[in-house]
């Protein structure tokens, strides 16, 4: 004769095992109604690289957690901001296209720099020669 404090478990076991298996499932990332062929792609070369990234005042992740840095996002005019602790925060407004890649290329203004960082040039030594506008975002077909 079967145990029947055994039989008791049976049950037990079972709905243990369906949630996690539910609960798994709940990681699983949604496609969008675009598709992964329904996209365009930002190119985020950007210092410092754990910037957060915000697509339309969406979070969208850290820069570096991205795989080659390059954020799928959704065709169309789209509002893009990196914030970074102790840096001026940088906004975009981009247009993308299906299967379009935007490059983003941009070193990230300190909020407060430091007095003795050599990389900030003396007003001395600024020339207006010397003073280059900001490059636009670079745009790429993708096949």
């Amino acid at each position: 004769m079967k145990n029947p404090l055994s039989l008791c478990f049976l049950p037990l076991l079972f709905l243990i095992s369906l949630s996690i298996t539910l609960s798994a499932c709940s990681a699983v990332q949604r496609i969008g109604e675009h598709g992964p062929q329904g996209r365009g792609f930002l190119e985020l070369l950007v210092e410092p690289n754990n910037a957060e990234v915000f697509i339309d005042e969406e979070y969208a992740g850290i820069i570096a957690g991205w795989h080659e840095q390059i954020v799928p996002v959704a065709p169309g005019p789209r509002k893009i901001e990196l914030r970074a602790e102790g840096y001026i925060t940088q906004r975009f407004d981009l247009t993308f296209a299906v299967d379009e890649q935007v490059t983003l290329e941009l070193r990230m203004q300190r909020e407060y720099p430091d007095i003795f960082d050599e990389t900030i040039p003396s007003p001395t030594s600024m020339s207006p020669a010397s003073i280059q506008p900001p490059t636009p975002a670079q745009r790429t077909p993708i096949h």
